[in-house]
């Protein structure tokens, strides 16, 4: 068993001496995190799956482990020495991260939950449904799954003083609807957003944020999953 594990590092190109990060999940807050510019690093939630990552798109390239729930990144090159990305696992957690690039040899990050997922982030006491968190990655990847009718369009929609919420896509399904909105932060002062703000959506089913924190003149996008009854 040891050596069938130490093949598949080998296989996947990581050090099985991958130095490890160990992180308490705060939804409120983006943590700080290392990783390798040369060598794949790993990120896992104890006792949970990850099920998305957003942000930073051409930044990094992924690998999944569907048999734990973990993935593996892979820092692409000329990239900025610090991005920042999202990570939704499978029970309903979000952690925004900060990666700070570095030299040095892969990075195996552990991230703790603090508590128990919260309801604000997936609006279901039990969970998100699977074809929800299917629509939710189609529309984030923008992969058009079969039996979903995408449309483009420019809508703005009334929703807060300061800040700039147009509807930039619709994507039609016999029982679930997909809108992906961008926000722009008008004010002259950093916004945080976080998913209970959407809860004047009719028949909301899943949420996820681009990210949390929207600095004056940025954008960020919220993909959003609707029912039709």
């Amino acid at each position: 068993m040891v050596l069938k594990v130490f093949s598949l590092y080998l296989i996947l190109g990581i050090s099985p001496l991958m130095a490890a990060q160990s992180l308490v999940m705060n939804e409120h807050e983006r943590l700080d995190v290392r990783v390798s510019s040369k060598e794949l690093n790993r990120i896992q939630v104890k006792g949970d799956r990850i099920a998305s990552v957003f942000g930073a798109q051409g930044f990094y390239s992924l690998e999944s482990d569907d048999v734990k729930g973990q993935i593996f990144l892979k820092v692409h090159e000329g990239v900025p020495s610090r991005f920042d990305i999202s990570v939704v696992t499978e029970s309903g957690r979000t952690q925004d991260l900060s990666l700070k690039v570095i030299k040095g040899e892969g990075q195996t990050l552990l991230l703790m939950p603090s508590s128990s997922p919260s309801t604000e982030t997936w609006p279901s006491s039990s969970g998100v449904l699977p074809e929800s968190l299917a629509l939710l990655k189609a529309m984030a990847a923008s992969h058009q799954d079969a039996g979903y009718k995408r449309e483009h369009l420019s809508k703005l929609v009334p929703l807060w003083r300061d800040m700039d919420v147009t509807l930039r896509e619709i994507w039609q399904g016999e029982e679930l609807e997909g809108r992906v909105y961008q926000i722009t932060n008008r004010s002259s002062h950093p916004q945080r957003l976080h998913e209970k703000q959407f809860r004047v959506l009719p028949r909301l089913k899943a949420i996820a944020l681009e990210k949390h924190l929207l600095i004056p003149g940025a954008s960020l996008t919220v993909y959003v999953v609707v029912s039709h009854a």
